[in-house]
């Protein structure tokens, strides 16, 4: 193996390396993004309970 072909395939592997890491980003970003919406699906869901039984119980 010569030089240039010790460097392609160095530069080969970086490359292919980059995309797994950004992939991996990807997926970590995307259950983050995930988790946030369940989060404010259950903040939302507690909230219109407490609302709808403020409406039918006034009083407390």
């Amino acid at each position: 193996m010569n030089e240039e072909e010790i460097a392609r395939a160095v530069e080969e592997g970086m490359r292919r390396n980059d995309v797994r890491r950004a992939a991996a980003w990807r997926k970590a970003r995307d259950q983050e993004a995930r988790n946030l919406l369940k989060g404010l699906g259950c903040m939302a869901l507690v909230f219109i309970v407490f609302i709808v039984l403020m409406v039918k119980n006034p009083g407390g």
